[in-house]
């Protein structure tokens, strides 16, 4: 049997999206082509599920199992086999990762390792990632964002998950999303495309996300497919700019996720930065360079290999 001509066509979503409780994550994901696979481990379904643009697949009658990593590994290699699943939907990770994080703190009171037991999250997360990725189809991670305090007592914003395991998973992702708002109006800013133009906000009009992902494209894509990721101006917050950073770069420039993290502490402790932006060329400028060092050391040992031969 010859080889079939492959196709132009738009890169897989392999998107990210995130937004505050009621912001409408799990109503946006009701737009996703379809058939639909929610792996429903925030109980939002049943609220939303008469939106769905196209036949929703049961995960399993247990909630339980979409609580699981393991269930939600042995359930997917089981199923999803000629299952013509369009898109599946993790919503939300939160729920699955925090006691396994809980249970890492609580170990590290006990260890001398202070590492050793947050090796469990990482594990968590790659199983995951290669579970949910692996079938060639769409892929929606959706994760809260939350309100809190500095020590300073102003308000804040933070991710439901720790910046480490975001970078993680937004290394697997080609694009990253978050609802905004303006008063009554929301809409999806597009924070990061690995192939297109990203920074601009879209609003819905329709009140419950009809064409959303179509409308991305569009203007993610106005352009056309590109070949190489462009570089950021500026970033959502430091977990954005953490994340991009390890997509970006990766290993062997930084070590893993966490050493993104230490390189944007330390950045910001030593220059002390007076605005976000300021921030953003700092680390943004830092990446770029251990980037050109890292691609001149493959040249030089490329260059060393051939000599020696």
């Amino acid at each position: 049997m010859a080889f079939k001509k492959l196709s132009t066509k738009l890169p897989p979503r392999l998107w990210m999206l995130s937004g505050r409780s009621g912001d409408g994550k799990s109503l946006f994901s009701m737009q996703m082509r379809g058939p639909l696979l929610p792996i429903d481990a925030d109980h939002k379904l049943h609220g939303v599920a008469q939106h769905a643009v196209d036949e929703l697949y049961e995960f399993s009658p247990d909630h339980a199992d979409a609580l699981s990593v393991d269930a939600i590994c042995q359930i997917l290699d089981q199923n999803m086999p000629g299952s013509h699943v369009g898109t599946i939907l993790l919503d939300s990770i939160t729920p699955i990762l925090e006691p396994i994080i809980m249970d890492a703190m609580e170990q590290a009171k006990q260890s001398k390792s202070k590492i050793a037991p947050f090796q469990a999250k990482a594990t968590a997360v790659k199983r995951l990632t290669h579970a949910l990725h692996k079938w060639g189809c769409d892929v929606l991670w959706i994760y809260h964002i939350e309100m809190t305090h500095t020590q300073n007592g102003d308000k804040a914003e933070r991710t439901s998950i720790p910046a480490t395991e975001l970078a993680r998973i937004a290394k697997s992702v080609n694009m990253r999303l978050s609802i905004v708002r303006d008063g009554d109006r929301r809409g999806v800013r597009v924070d990061y495309a690995q192939h297109g133009q990203y920074g601009m906000t879209l609003w819905d009009d329709s009140g419950y996300w009809v064409g959303m992902p179509e409308r991305i494209e569009q203007a993610v894509y106005a352009e056309g497919v590109k070949a190489q990721p462009t570089i950021p101006s500026g970033f959502s917050g430091p977990e954005d700019a953490i994340a991009w950073a390890w997509s970006f770069v990766g290993s062997p420039t930084f070590r893993d996720a966490l050493h993104v993290r230490n390189t944007y502490d330390k950045l910001k402790a030593e220059h002390k930065p007076q605005s976000a932006q300021e921030m953003w060329d700092l680390f943004i400028g830092e990446v770029m360079h251990r980037k050109l060092e890292g691609e001149q050391g493959d040249d030089l040992a490329a260059l060393i290999a051939e000599v020696a031969f």
